[in-house]
C-alpha cells in the first residue's frame, strides 16, 4: 500500500498563504507592468510553443532565444503573468524496500520581457518536498529553481544573473522523463565543510542550479533566434536563493551564498532547428567535469547521445547516455534511455517512459511514468501533474 504523509496543519497555512500572496503580488504586477503569462498573453495553445510540454518546439526555442518577446503582429491579452505547476508523486524503491505518495510540486513560474534589452524568468517551489534514501520526505519549500535576468547589452552578446541551471544546449528543466541522464546530471563533490548543506552546494553537475554570472556570445544562423553558434562563459557560486517557508526548510533550503566560485563553466555548441551538436568544460583547482553532446532530430523522433568524465581527488571516471523518444502524437510520447557510469559497481541502467497530456489548450493534466532497471537501483516513478 501507498504511504501517505500529511503536512502539518501550520505548514499547510503557511503554504495556502503564500500561494494567495504570490497571486496577489503578481496580479498587481499584471495591472502596472503588462506582463502576462504567454499562453494567455498571445491567446496560444500548448502546441504553439511545446512539441510536448514541457518539451520545446522550433518555434519555442525561437521565443526563449528572443528574450519571450513576439512581434508587434501578434494579439495580446491582459491576464496574470505565472503559471502554476502542482505535482503529486508516487515512487516504488524496489531494492530499498519503500514505497511513497506525496505533493511534491506546487511552482509558480513566470516569464517575459522587460522593455527592450532585459527579459527575466522565476521558478518558485512553494512547496517542495522529496525523499531521501531512506525514505523520508525532506521539505525545502520555498526554494527557487531558477531566478534570473537576462541583459543583452550589444549584440550578439547577452549577460545572464542570477540562479539557473548552467547547461543550456539540453535543458534539462524541459525534459519529459522524471530523471536526469547521468552525463549531466552527476556531480563531482566540493570543498568539505561542517556543514553537510553547504557541502552539498559547493558540488557541481552541469545539469545542477547555482547562483552565477554568465556572458553569452550567440550568431544567429538563418531566421530563427535559436539556431547558430553559442557560447558562453559562466561563473557559477555555491548556494541557493529561497525564501522557505516551514520549519524544516528553514534547515533544508536556507538563503545561502558564498563568493568562492565553484569554478569556471565553457559551453559551446551549434543548433539548427531542434537538431545540436556541442560540448562543455567545467575546471577547478583539482576537480573538472565535462562532456560532447549531440541531439537529432527528425519529424516525431528525437535522439540525444552524451559522453562525459568527471575527474576529483585525482580520481577520473567516466560517463555515457542515451536517449530517444517518440512523440507520434501531441498529447503522447514515449521513450527510453541507457545510463552508464565507470565508477558504480551496479552496471548499466535502462530508464524507459511514457508521458501522456490532456487537453493541451491553456492548461493541461500531465501523468508520467518511468521505471530504472538497474542491479540494486530498482525503481518506479509516476507524477500527476497539473499546470495551468
Amino acid at each position: 500500500m501507498l504511504i501517505f504523509r500529511a503536512k502539518s496543519k501550520k505548514t499547510l497555512v503557511v503554504t495556502f498563504l503564500s500561494i494567495l500572496a504570490v497571486i496577489a503580488l503578481l496580479s498587481i504586477s499584471t495591472i502596472s507592468h503588462g506582463i502576462p503569462y504567454f499562453a494567455r498573453k498571445y491567446d496560444f495553445q500548448c502546441n504553439t510553443c511545446h512539441v510536448i510540454p514541457p518539451k520545446l518546439n522550433q518555434f519555442g526555442e525561437g521565443f526563449r532565444a528572443n528574450g519571450y518577446r513576439l512581434p508587434e503582429i501578434y494579439p495580446t491579452n491582459r491576464t496574470w503573468p505565472f503559471a502554476l505547476w502542482i505535482t503529486e508523486r508516487g515512487e516504488l524503491e524496489h531494492s530499498k524496500d519503500f514505497e511513497k505518495t506525496f505533493p511534491n510540486r506546487v511552482e509558480v513560474i513566470s516569464g517575459g520581457p522587460i522593455g527592450e534589452k532585459f527579459s527575466y524568468f522565476v521558478e518558485w517551489r512553494v512547496v517542495s518536498l522529496e525523499t531521501e534514501s531512506n525514505g523520508d520526505l525532506r521539505d525545502r519549500s520555498g526554494r527557487f529553481e531558477d531566478l534570473f535576468i537576462n541583459y543583452e547589452f550589444i549584440k550578439p552578446f547577452t549577460l545572464r544573473v542570477g540562479q539557473y541551471r548552467l547547461l543550456n544546449q539540453v535543458d534539462d528543466s524541459l525534459k519529459l522523463g522524471l530523471s536526469t541522464p547521468v552525463v549531466i546530471g552527476t556531480s563531482i563533490a566540493g570543498d568539505p565543510s561542517s556543514n553537510p548543506r553547504k557541502t552539498s552546494l559547493r558540488s557541481f553537475a552541469p545539469a545542477n542550479r547555482s547562483p552565477a554570472i554568465g556572458l553569452g556570445y550567440h550568431t544567429i544562423k538563418g531566421e530563427n533566434s535559436a539556431d547558430g553558434w553559442f557560447n558562453i562563459i559562466s561563473l557559477p557560486f555555491p548556494g541557493e536563493f529561497s525564501i522557505p517557508l516551514t520549519d524544516e526548510a528553514r534547515d533544508e533550503a536556507s538563503f545561502e551564498f558564498e563568493f568562492d566560485p565553484k569554478g569556471v563553466f565553457f559551453e559551446s555548441f551549434y543548433r539548427w532547428g531542434l537538431s545540436s551538436i556541442g560540448a562543455n568544460l567545467f575546471v577547478d583547482d583539482d576537480r573538472s567535469t565535462g562532456s560532447v553532446l549531440g541531439v537529432y532530430n527528425i519529424g516525431p523522433l528525437f535522439s540525444t547521445i552524451g559522453f562525459g568524465y568527471g575527474r576529483e581527488s585525482g580520481d577520473t571516471s567516466f560517463r555515457f547516455s542515451w536517449e530517444n523518444e517518440f512523440i507520434p502524437i501531441r498529447f503522447f510520447s514515449v521513450g527510453a534511455r541507457v545510463d552508464h557510469r565507470s565508477d558504480l559497481d551496479n552496471g548499466t541502467a535502462f530508464v524507459p517512459n511514457i508521458n501522456i497530456q490532456w487537453p493541451l489548450t491553456k492548461w493541461t493534466l500531465r501523468l508520467v511514468l518511468e521505471q530504472r532497471v538497474q542491479v540494486d537501483n530498482h525503481a518506479t516513478l509516476a507524477e500527476l501533474s497539473v499546470v495551468f
